[in-house]
């Protein structure tokens, strides 16, 4: 080997530590805030923060970003925090409006139609769009995400934490935030066994993409049957796809095959067309229907955010949107408090927005022991009692959440 290349080798930047990384990011910030988890929560509290001129670190354990995902509905709540980010052209344009919810028997014959009119004429858009989407618009607004670690420990030291990373590496800051998800390995850091409790419904199912020809964009339709129900979520240009059953008949098939079992029972309609239409070599995501809740989400300056302290089944369409609204009252919280003031700023924002969370949660749940039914009698007397239930009935949880969120903008495209 040439001695140049000797010289080249051993010239070569050495790879920084994420403590190094993270301090880069925070330093002289005004308060030093560190952001474990690189989802719609943390992503929101993050570009949130920079309004306030306060520039989060975001560590996040995945190494490559994430693909489109899957398919996100933001009720008004999430949409008026986009607004007061100073990103909703950018989202609508990234989106697409849903004007009503169709609910459809195990054929795929149409129960009942109900327009959104009466809850998007109050409280602003109800709009479809894919999740990798709307991280990046997020994530344009902040600093770089720190990628390939995750907090391994944590003690306190005065005004602060001391942070220990996944490789030893150590740095300090004023609050810690996890926002790692349904899974929260934070949560597990900061908790005790029987401070956190999963609610499992037994069901799960495939999320997948159908390609839009003869669909509509602006409708969300549901079908339920006896073990077996599918969703139907347009985002611009696709539709996304939950093809759902009982775990213990369905996690055991292939993708392929759940919409075939699914397409005996779905003949007729759009169900029928978007299974026929679905798009050839797309990755399997298998989705269990099981929440998980934290009864509480602060010890001393760390707290929990999104669903880390609060996961959501997505029967009500509703856990992308309360996780950012918690996580803009967060931000304001942190953005008017110094490093001296963190715990009491964390406590104000978990006796607000964990109960209303919460609230919301329980609804979600509500929601699925209507939707996963297994027998016939019971599937037969749901669809018959919602053609006479209204959907503010449904929702009344999430109007009620609505009339009394600080930003209640009423903003349109």
């Amino acid at each position: 080997m040439e001695r140049s290349e000797l010289s080249s080798d051993d010239d070569e930047e050495q790879p920084r530590t994420l403590a190094e990384q993270l301090a880069t990011i925070v330093s002289g910030q005004r308060l030093r805030v560190l952001i474990v988890g690189g989802g719609i929560a943390g992503a929101t509290l993050a570009a949130a923060l920079q309004r306030h001129d306060i520039t989060a670190a975001i560590l996040e354990r995945s190494v490559d970003p994430e693909a489109d995902g899957y398919m996100l509905g933001l009720i008004p709540l999430g949409g008026n925090v986009l607004h007061a980010l100073g990103l909703w052209d950018a989202y609508a344009r990234e989106s697409v409006p849903i004007h009503a919810y169709a609910l459809h028997d195990g054929t795929g014959a149409l129960i009942r139609h109900y327009p959104l009119a009466s809850i998007t004429d109050r409280f602003g858009d109800w709009r479809g769009v894919e999740r990798g989407r709307l991280l990046d618009l997020l994530l344009d607004r902040v600093a770089p995400v720190v990628r390939g670690g995750t907090v391994a420990s944590f003690m306190p030291v005065a005004h602060g934490l001391a942070v220990t990373f996944s490789d030893d590496s150590t740095e300090r800051f004023d609050v810690v935030i996890g926002a790692d998800g349904m899974g929260s390995h934070l949560r597990d850091l900061l908790l005790q066994v029987g401070d956190i409790s999963v609610f499992d419904t037994g069901w799960g199912g495939y999320v997948a993409w159908a390609h839009a020809d003869g669909l509509d964009l602006d409708v969300y339709r549901e079908a339920w049957g006896p073990g077996f129900g599918m969703g139907m979520y347009p985002v611009p240009g696709r539709v996304g796809l939950f093809l759902g059953g009982p775990n213990h008949a369905l996690s055991t098939r292939s993708l392929g095959e759940a919409a075939h079992d699914l397409r005996q029972h779905l003949i007729y309609g759009p169900f029928a067309r978007a299974l026929d239409q679905l798009e050839r070599n797309q990755p399997a995501f298998y989705w269990r229907m099981a929440d998980v809740r934290a009864d509480h989400w602060v010890e001393g300056r760390v707290a929990l955010l999104g669903d880390a302290g609060a996961g959501f089944l997505p029967t009500a369409g509703v856990g992308a949107s309360a996780a950012m609204e918690a996580a803009y009252e967060l931000a304001q919280r942190l953005a008017s408090t110094k490093s001296a003031g963190v715990l009491d700023a964390l406590l104000a924002f978990e006796a607000r927005e964990r109960p209303r969370v919460e609230q919301l949660q329980r609804s979600s749940r509500w929601i699925g022991r209507f939707m996963f039914v297994e027998s016939k009698t019971l599937t037969w007397a749901r669809d018959h009692a919602m053609q006479h239930v209204g959907l503010d009935t449904v929702l009344s949880d999430v109007e009620q959440i609505m009339s009394t969120a600080r930003l209640s903008l009423r903003h349109h495209a």
